[in-house]
């Protein structure tokens, strides 16, 4: 069990170990916001509300209660999440499993990212160096317990740089598409991630070998990219001018 002679491939033993780190974290988060935090935003002991938790969970109980998603400032990431888990727990219970699903997304991610270095660069090196640099992060791993969006953003942003690493290697359109939907999902949740679309459009460019002749695939490569941004945001701009004319 020498983590040191594991594949990149050796995907499940690798989610494992990052599992197994992050909840070494996980659980030191937890007492050090019970000493440190406000009781009053901490739930169930593990969960952590922040002062911009209420913009981002009162209009998904609203969606919940049949009253349509109450926000036009607060992207609805986690309205995907959210709402089916709302149709079977309560409030605080889903809030809890939210938080559940942002550390177990993340712990993926750990091995996504990785991956993603090993794609890119074909070394096996890299993507021990990436892995436990990234799992031992507290940078990133301290948002698992947080009630708003940074977890998630951050492991979608990974996720779509896993699929275009994907996309780089085979060039695939379908990880193009998936590369795209989980940028713009992590979009949904922090909009300044809108500037990575820009370096992925590179990024396929590049897998074609720069070349002019490469520009038709480039540009039907990268409509696929942003393909699924362009409905979601429509959809969004929508909900936003019926909300103003209300």
């Amino acid at each position: 069990m020498n983590p040191l002679k594991w594949l990149p491939q050796n995907t499940f033993k690798w989610i494992a170990l990052a599992l197994i780190i992050r909840a070494v974290f996980f659980v030191y988060f937890t007492f050090e916001f019970q000493q440190n935090w406000l009781p009053e935003y901490i739930h169930y002991g593990f969960v952590i509300d922040h002062n911009d938790t209420f913009g981002y969970y009162i209009p998904l109980e609203m969606m919940a209660e049949g009253n349509g998603y109450g926000s036009i400032c607060r992207m609805p990431g986690l309205v995907p999440i959210y709402y089916p888990i709302r149709l079977i727990l309560p409030e605080e219970p889903t809030k809890a499993a939210i938080v559940v699903l942002q550390f177990l997304t993340s712990a993926v991610a750990v091995w996504a990212l990785a991956f993603a270095a090993f794609k890119f660069s074909g070394s096996n090196k890299l993507f021990r160096i990436v892995f436990f640099i990234t799992a031992i992060s507290t940078f990133i791993s301290i948002w698992d317990h947080a009630a708003i969006s940074d977890s998630f953003s951050i492991s979608f942003l990974i996720f779509s740089i896993w699929g275009i690493a994907q996309f780089a290697s085979t060039r695939s359109l379908k990880y193009a598409l998936i590369s795209g939907v989980f940028l713009t999902w992590s979009i949904f949740f922090r909009p300044a991630h809108i500037l990575v679309f820009p370096a992925m459009a590179f990024i396929i460019w590049a897998s074609y070998g720069l070349k002019w002749s490469a520009i038709p695939k480039t540009i039907l490569a990268s409509l696929i990219l942003v393909s699924s941004f362009l409905v979601a945001d429509l959809f969004w701009i929508k909900n936003n001018f019926e909300k103003k004319g209300e």
